[in-house]
């Protein structure tokens, strides 16, 4: 078992989500409302029933993109908390992801997921474990693996590796990109004229050669990623004092995030522990 609660704290964190079950209440569903405006916009697919595989969850946003509702569906009607219980909920969820035990293995995103789903679970009768805290072990304990993320800095090279923080910058080499390349080139379908090989030597045309924060975690992803992040952005701030542009009020030092140069955005490359790698591209702090 990697996650190792307090029982004191388990048994308390147990009674508070045990008590939003009762705070779960019945909402109207929404109905379509046809458009007299026919967009001519160019649709790429069309989703049906038939292509939505599991349950259907929903959530409404604020205007800084933080989730404030959650709902779900049963027997044909819509359930969810309101704002104010929905805020209840991600409070415990904040109280039980700053342990310590917890913080450094899970994100927040993924304990609030997770106590929503227990907690929508219960209200439908199903068969999940009684109390919260044993069925986020369970859940956590299917995800967490090793997790090795490369984030490349722009307009940056080193020679050898070096160990800064938690993380080591390393060359993001020919070497690398050509081991990920046999995991790609050796999947069903893929020749030298599909898209993926394409996308790959982009990667390469992009990247190859720069400076990389390399970190590793044991954790579920999305906290390996923020992590990374974080350690990328510290670690970028603190090799900027050697740069030139330190001395120079109105200039900047470029050697930053890869993306993130002038727009605050960022490139993930996961390595996964069977040789498997996948990228993933955002703006930073947008959620």
């Amino acid at each position: 078992m990697i996650l190792k609660i307090h029982p004191s704290a388990a048994s308390n964190f147990n009674d508070k989500a045990g008590s939003l079950i009762k705070l779960i209440e019945e909402f109207p569903k929404e109905k379509q409302k046809k458009s007299l405006f026919q967009s001519d916009l160019y649709i790429a697919a069309s989703i049906t029933e038939k292509d939505i595989i599991g349950d259907i969850e929903e959530a409404t946003l604020d205007y800084r993109g933080n989730t404030v509702q959650r709902f779900f569906y049963f027997n044909d009607k819509k359930f969810g908390l309101s704002e104010k219980n929905y805020s209840e909920l991600r409070e415990i969820a904040e109280r039980i992801q700053s342990l310590s035990a917890v913080r450094r293995v899970l994100s927040l995103l993924f304990v609030e997921r997770k106590l929503f789903t227990w907690i929508s679970e219960k209200y439908k009768g199903f068969n999940v474990p009684d109390v919260f805290i044993e069925y986020l072990y369970s859940e956590a304990n299917a995800v967490i693996k090793t997790v090795t993320t490369w984030i490349p800095i722009a307009n940056l090279e080193v020679e050898s590796a070096f160990t800064v923080s938690n993380s080591e910058i390393r060359p993001f080499s020919k070497a690398v990109l050509d081991k990920w390349a046999v995991k790609v080139e050796t999947l069903d379908g893929v020749n030298k004229e599909n898209a993926l090989i394409k996308q790959f030597e982009k990667i390469r045309k992009d990247y190859q050669g720069l400076a990389a924060v390399v970190t590793t975690t044991i954790s579920e992803p999305e906290y390996a990623t923020d992590y990374a992040l974080e350690e990328a952005q510290k670690i970028t701030a603190v090799l900027g004092i050697f740069s030139g542009a330190t001395l120079i009020p109105d200039i900047k030092c470029v050697s930053k995030i890869k993306g993130s140069e002038i727009i605050a955005q960022s490139t993930i490359f996961i390595e996964g522990d069977k040789g498997s790698f996948e990228q993933k591209s955002s703006i930073i702090g947008k959620r």
